[in-house]
């Protein structure tokens, strides 16, 4: 907040209004500061996203790990959801000043309630612990880490290119599922199943549920490949697989991350885990704007979708 009020009034609406030829936007100085804002604020939620991974998981008893985890992952993807949504009506009826004091409150809000939350005192005493570059080490190298890391990068891949490219495919397919009625069948479908495939390694295990819910995600990249379906009412089943086989396959491998690190070392491993899904996303939305130069997105959507398929016997070569 104290960074927006640096900039005058207008920097929001030239930004907005994408005026880069003002004297405003054009500053060097501006941008370094909306820059430094954005890695700060990048780093403050990296930090924070493994850090309340690992907090949730020792609040709870074992058996419970995957239900727990599974709640955490589906409350923040309703939070990313919603967000956007109240922001933008915030933004329209208000102004950006009014938005920037809300979320800076909601955030203030938020630490306060944080501050409420008392850990055991087993995690309290391993969160003294100094870690070590050894210690990093020994999670690369531990078989069921890596199998999880693993198959978060290969999954991310897909996932990054679906939410980068999906909007610009469908404008090649007429008459088909408008992107934001995609998209919200997308994160639905993600909720849910961040919450029930947490629920369901508690009662099957974290390897059982690792190629199931792989195939259901390849499944649904081949279906939205099939630009044949695009006006069929089969083409709005491509969202809700592809959700429910990336959600729950990250909630189930998170899951998995936590039972395989040490107490002492959750935490980084968790971070590892943020850090394959950011890897993933680039690699393969890099990859794929490439191929999309020279293929129809249709034929790349439905070969990465068949391509996926493969990821579970990758994982399974790479835990040995």
């Amino acid at each position: 907040m104290i960074l927006f009020f640096f900039f005058k009034q207008k920097t929001a609406y030239e930004i907005k209004e994408c005026d880069w030829s003002s004297d405003v936007c054009s500053s060097d100085l501006n941008f370094f500061i909306m820059s430094l804002a954005r890695v700060y604020q990048a780093v403050g939620m990296a930090t924070f996203l493994s850090a309340a991974s690992s907090s949730v998981s020792d609040m709870v008893p074992d058996k419970l790990r995957g239900t727990a985890i599974g709640l955490y992952r589906s409350l923040a993807a309703a939070a990313v959801m919603a967000g956007p949504f109240i922001g933008f009506r915030l933004i329209n009826n208000f102004g950006y000043s009014y938005f920037f004091i809300s979320i800076s409150a909601t955030s203030l809000l938020a630490m306060l309630v944080l501050f409420t939350a008392k850990l055991p005192d087993g995690a309290m005493k391993n969160a003294g612990r100094s870690v070590k570059p050894g210690d990093l080490l020994s999670l690369i190298k531990n078989k069921d880490l890596k199998g999880s890391y693993t198959g978060i990068i290969l999954t991310s891949l897909a996932s990054g290119v679906v939410l980068t490219f999906t909007a610009v495919y469908f404008t090649t397919i007429p008459d088909t599922i408008s992107p934001p009625l995609f998209f919200t069948i997308y994160a639905a479908f993600g909720i849910i199943a961040s919450t029930f495939s947490g629920y369901l390694s508690d009662k099957l295990g974290r390897g059982p549920l690792v190629a199931p819910l792989i195939y259901i995600f390849g499944l649904g990249l081949i279906l939205l490949g099939s630009s044949s379906l695009g006006d069929s009412l089969l083409f709005y089943a491509a969202p809700a697989l592809i959700a429910v086989g990336y959600s729950g396959g990250i909630t189930n491998f998170a899951t998995w991350i936590v039972d395989s690190a040490p107490p002492e070392l959750r935490a980084s491993a968790l971070s590892f885990q943020e850090s394959s899904i950011d890897v993933g996303n680039t690699i393969g939305i890099l990859v794929f704007g490439i191929l999309a130069s020279g293929f129809y997105y249709a034929s790349l959507f439905t070969g990465m979708g068949l391509i996926t398929l493969t990821f579970p016997f990758i994982i399974k070569a790479v835990r040995r």
